[in-house]
């Protein structure tokens, strides 16, 4: 790939400026989708081999954004089992795919929310990195709010670097549920963008949990069913999540 990135760059320098902004295509969102229902590696990995094989006969940039979308969900989708393996095979070639985009357009917001996510993968899997990594990714996510400030996406990562990020160092779980909320409402603004769109349900499983860890159950609860209401296949909140938020709700 990087190879193949070196060799495209007099090209991509003269067309990428023409849409900065896009974020991912129509196809890739209907991938990324099914792959993220699937809760499993293999999914993702089929939906990055056909995003490489269409972007290695085409060399669009805006077909490189949808590489870094769907490395940055198989990079995530590791976590479910601490794939550190499979999280390592993959890292370099979406850092350096996100460098190259934002080589070619600074304020890119995707690009650098998709940053910003990366690195927070990282500090999961190594936290003493926090130390360094952390304000390099509210950094980028800075960078994608001042040139995106209605992005769903960028929004809904800084709801979960406040989550996540320890009291001590940032961390505020009132800004964190207040965030995914108005991620989950710029989601809402177009219901067409609605459609096949795995951060969507990803920030309303996450808006639950944060309801849950601010012991707001009741929220909680309505959160995920209305997630399972926009995706009946939704099988992490049916059977995970809101069975969970159902019995603090009850107490």
């Amino acid at each position: 790939m990087k190879k193949c990135i070196l060799t495209i760059l007099p090209i991509l320098c003269s067309t990428f400026y023409w849409q900065p902004t896009l974020a991912q295509s129509l196809e890739t969102k209907k991938l990324t989708y099914a792959a993220y229902l699937g809760q499993g590696l293999a999914s993702w990995e089929e939906a990055l081999k056909t995003v490489e094989s269409k972007y290695s006969t085409s060399d669009k940039p805006t077909e490189l954004i949808d590489i870094a979308h769907v490395k940055y969900g198989l990079l995530n989708a590791t976590m479910a089992n601490q794939d550190e393996d499979s999280f390592d095979k993959y890292l370099e070639g979406a850092k350096e795919d996100l460098d190259f985009i934002l080589d070619l357009d600074s304020k890119h917001a995707d690009a650098h929310t998709i940053k910003a996510a990366v690195l927070s993968l990282q500090i999961a899997y190594s936290p003493l990195k926090g130390m360094f990594l952390g304000p390099k990714s509210d950094s980028h996510i800075e960078k994608a709010l001042k040139y995106n400030s209605e992005s769903a996406f960028a929004w809904k990562m800084f709801a979960s670097s406040k989550l996540f990020t320890p009291a001590m160092f940032g961390g505020d779980i009132e800004e964190a549920v207040a965030s995914y909320e108005k991620a989950v409402s710029l989601f809402e603004k177009n219901d067409s963008d609605l459609a096949s769109n795995w951060l969507y349900l990803d920030a309303l499983a996450w808006l639950g949990q944060a309801y849950m860890k601010n012991e707001r159950h009741d929220e909680a609860v309505s959160t995920f069913e209305k997630a399972l209401k926009r995706e009946p296949n939704f099988g992490w909140v049916e059977f995970v999540l809101l069975p969970a938020a159902k019995e603090k709700a009850s107490n």
